[in-house]
């Protein structure tokens, strides 16, 4: 019997680790790691809200200027906010501009998986997607993020070398 399983399950701890390492509250962290002969180990410390930050700032993975090298295929997209969001309101629009290639997400319907954190986890307002059937990300590709619901909208554009 085949279980039907949710990407998102997966995806969602991968993704409280990768917004806790670019938190801007972040002020110190810590990295470990041992080698023996059960193979090797390493821990970074991520806990830290050290900074007091007085404006919230947007931060977006992939980057805007991205090596591919640190994006492999199958990597969720995410953009923090934080701000405390409805998920309800939000829509986003990614574009591909070699081929204009569109995947559109809200909660109603959405080309691949869609999330928005508001756990606290690095920050508030997390909006978390992953585009289905995008592949490997090239040196080259251009893409255009367009986020509305979230107050005024948000544009950017993400450059993969």
């Amino acid at each position: 019997m085949m279980r039907s399983v949710n990407l998102m399950n997966f995806l969602i701890p991968m993704l409280h680790a990768l917004v806790r390492r670019m938190s801007p509250e972040m002020k110190r962290t810590g990295f470990g790691a041992v080698s023996g002969s059960r193979g090797t180990y390493n821990t970074m410390y991520v806990f830290d809200f050290g900074r007091k930050v007085k404006t919230n700032y947007q931060v977006a993975w992939p980057a805007q200027q991205m090596p591919v090298s640190y994006f492999p295929e199958g990597t969720p997209w995410s953009l923090s906010l934080g701000k405390v969001l409805n998920s309800e309101k939000i829509k986003v629009t990614l574009t591909r501009l070699s081929d204009n290639k569109v995947w559109n997400f809200s909660k109603k319907q959405a080309d691949g998986a869609f999330y928005v954190n508001n756990d606290g986890y690095g920050q508030k307002g997390c909006i978390i997607f992953n585009p289905k059937n995008i592949g490997h990300c090239k040196s080259g590709d251009k893409f255009i993020v367009k986020v509305s619901g979230v107050g005024k909208e948000i544009s950017y554009s993400v450059n993969f070398f």
